[in-house]
């Protein structure tokens, strides 16, 4: 064979490794996060850092995306560029079931979970001298829904329509930092944000400005309660955010998880959920973002017909974990 031919099969053969699904998934892993301002931004690029500090073999990079339904929706596409994605439990609960958002499309059958984190509550922000205290108080306003994709936008929108103010909001799809300075600079009104607390960009402003939580009506809570298994009623305390919070708010939570692909080997997924639960990761990821807080979730996923990764059942089966 001459050394031309030689060269040209090797290099389809790299080539076919290189494209290969195992390989990919295997040892180069793309998780998606969500826009800066948000926890997804911070708890991925912590567990970027750790994984791929700490786990031989396994590379994880980031994907900067509009957040949960973003996530969810390249997730469950063969090639959408995403092996594992942090999304909420509704957005989830949305693909896997095709609702919300996710109407009209196929029910995802390749989503696999690993764990639950934090709850996720939606928290509609505004300053405290313009006395927005309700959402019918929107009624006009300029409003930042977070990024259009995001779990933050989908939320927001369920919430303005219980509220009957979704036609009447001058709506804008800024992502979580650019909102939050573009509340301070007086752009805007009020804007949404569905994270962990305590979330970044909340924190941020409420450390310069004096800010008010939006809360929700008991009539709002109960209409919303209805529109997925994931929602719980949830109380945002502003002794989380210190003084800058003026009051507490009444909105709803949900918990939010770590997804990957089914195709994903489980080889793979047992030795990231193994290292997510030692005492070194804790600690690590602690001092990315305080509520860290992982669990195995199991009845939550099966409540809202989400399956688990083989990986991950393994990992909580030695460490004991249901």
């Amino acid at each position: 064979m001459q050394s031309g031919q030689r060269s040209f099969l090797a290099a389809v053969t790299l080539l076919g490794l290189l494209v290969s699904p195992t390989f990919v998934s295997a040892k180069n892993l793309v998780l998606g996060t969500s826009s800066p301002g948000g926890s997804y931004f911070l708890m991925g690029g912590g567990l970027s850092t750790a994984i791929t500090r700490d786990i031989k073999g396994i590379t994880l990079s980031t994907r900067t995306t509009a957040g949960s339904t973003t996530n969810m929706r390249m997730l469950s596409q063969e090639n959408g560029g995403l092996d594992l994605g942090l999304a909420n439990l509704g957005a989830v609960y949305n693909a896997v079931t095709a609702t919300g958002k996710f109407k009209g499309k196929k029910p995802a059958t390749n989503l696999r979970a690993l764990m639950s984190l934090t709850i996720s509550p939606i928290h509609f922000v505004s300053l405290a001298k313009d006395n927005i205290k309700l959402f019918s108080d929107l009624k006009g306003k300029r409003v930042s829904l977070a990024k259009a994709g995001s779990g933050t936008s989908a939320n927001a929108d369920l919430i303005l329509r219980a509220a009957g103010v979704r036609s009447s909001v001058k709506a804008q799809f800024l992502g979580f930092s650019e909102a939050g300075n573009a509340l301070r600079d007086g752009n805007i009104d009020a804007f949404a944000v569905a994270s962990a607390v305590p979330v970044p960009v909340v924190s941020a402003l409420a450390a310069t400005r004096k800010i008010r939580l939006i809360s929700l009506t008991q009539n709002e809570l109960k209409t919303l309660m209805g529109k997925n298994p994931a929602f719980a009623p949830y109380t945002i305390k502003a002794k989380d955010y210190g003084d800058g919070v003026v009051n507490d708010a009444q909105s709803y939570g949900v918990p939010s998880t770590v997804m990957a692909q089914a195709s994903v080997p489980e080889e793979t997924i047992y030795k990231i959920v193994k290292y997510v639960y030692t005492e070194k990761t804790r600690k690590f990821m602690k001092t990315v973002y305080k509520s860290w807080n992982p669990k195995p979730g199991m009845s939550a996923f099966k409540n809202a017909g989400v399956k688990m990764h083989p990986g991950a059942l393994r990992a909580y089966k030695e460490l004991g974990l249901k």
